[in-house]
């Protein structure tokens, strides 16, 4: 994801365009049009946590962050001609030559061909042949497939070990994986069982042992055996939506979800982490523990979860972090904030200047970027050069 000046949490840059190959290379970069008419100069490479550029990226090329220490980087192109290639955290070419390539999740990657869907090993070689009509990442060591028009799960050699009648699915995760089955959504375990019945509208998917759902009347949270744990009040379930991050275990029918947001892409940010759950109490923020008990006082504009010990919360329209006392470690002081991320997070000054800082609050790399990525695999994507909107405050 890429932050941008919006409230998202989680946005994905798309910057169409032919991938040069030379994408490393000074040349072929392209000037883009900005909404005011004004002319910048987009360049974007990937930094280590030290500021330094480590390879440089053409702006015509669509790229994401780094996952099993590769980079999936996309071309625009026509009909079913290669338009992914893969390469490493010192940008060198990996594997080419793959159409619609997915991100790369334990040491395999969804492509395309033909219109089917197949997987790819870290060589570029097909593992996985291209049998299925669609495909999500592996977790926990299996993938959701589909296959007659029904979603099943793949092991890594390829075989069907649950098989394809549901609705529709999506990743395991804490052994639990949500799926559709007649209109309702429930969960199931690694051996095909149903261990939740599908009753519910939309789920979050588990994380420290509990779920977020809601059916069409109702949300709480669930433990692994469905049972409801903790109510969300009335006036809780009305709070204003804002997407955390991306989901590979949410699941939604399309009923009684936030306006907008499909829940295969996103979850909420009432999710539980290391322990805390922010939740919606008198027009502010705050956290729960696992018996819904408020441990900190809403008091937030807006909350996010715990990662690596601290959380970013919102304050008098200043952003900044907290621990699990409500102590605030990073006073808030930046006009956004991105979750921690390998030690360090993202965070924007005046005129939305993005650098990123570490726990103690401290800039590990000033603030001089106009959009920016989180870290993954020590490498973090930055705009070089581009047009400041002065006026925004």
């Amino acid at each position: 994801m890429f932050f941008e000046t919006t409230n998202r949490r989680v946005s994905k840059l798309v910057l169409a365009g032919t991938l040069i190959l030379s994408v490393f290379s000074e040349a072929g970069w392209a000037k883009h049009t900005c909404s005011n008419g004004k002319i910048a100069n987009d360049k974007y490479a990937y930094i280590n946590k030290r500021g330094q550029i480590v390879f440089r990226i053409s702006s015509e090329a669509e790229s994401e962050n780094f996952s099993d220490g590769l980079l999936k980087v996309k071309r625009e192109t026509k009909n079913d001609e290669p338009d992914s290639s893969y390469i490493d955290t010192e940008g060198k070419l990996v594997a080419d030559g793959f159409v619609r390539g997915g991100k790369f999740s334990e040491g395999f990657a969804e492509i395309g061909k033909y219109g089917k869907i197949g997987f790819i090993d870290k060589t570029g070689r097909v593992a996985i042949p291209h049998i299925f009509s669609d495909a999500l990442c592996f977790r926990e060591g299996l993938a959701p497939v589909m296959m007659n028009k029904g979603f099943g799960f793949i092991d890594r050699t390829g075989k069907i070990v649950i098989d394809p009648f549901f609705e529709n699915a999506t990743g395991f995760s804490e052994g639990l994986a949500a799926v559709q089955s007649q209109g309702k959504i429930g969960f199931i375990d690694k051996a095909g069982k149903w261990r939740i019945k599908p009753q519910f509208d939309y789920v979050d998917g588990f994380s420290d042992k509990l779920a977020l759902v809601r059916d069409v009347q109702d949300e709480f949270y669930i433990d692994q055996d469905g049972r409801k744990v903790i109510t969300v009040s009335e006036e809780s379930k009305k709070r204003p939506f804002e997407p955390w991050g991306v989901s590979g275990t949410g699941l939604s029918t399309g009923k009684s979800i936030f306006q907008g947001f499909s829940y295969r892409t996103y979850c909420s940010p009432c999710t539980f982490k290391e322990g805390l759950s922010p939740m919606y109490k008198d027009r502010k923020y705050g956290y729960i523990n696992k018996s819904g008990e408020f441990v900190i006082p809403p008091k937030f504009q807006m909350a996010y979860p715990f990662v690596e010990g601290l959380a970013n919360v919102c304050i008098d329209n200043k952003y900044g972090f907290i621990d699990k006392s409500g102590r605030f470690v990073v006073k808030p002081k930046f006009r956004k904030a991105e979750d921690f991320s390998e030690g360090v997070a993202a965070v924007a000054i005046a005129h939305n200047k993005w650098g990123f800082i570490d726990a103690a609050g401290k800039f590990a790399v000033k603030p001089k970027y106009m959009i920016v990525g989180p870290f993954h695999d020590g490498r973090a994507r930055v705009q070089l050069n581009g047009f400041y909107d002065d006026q925004i405050r």
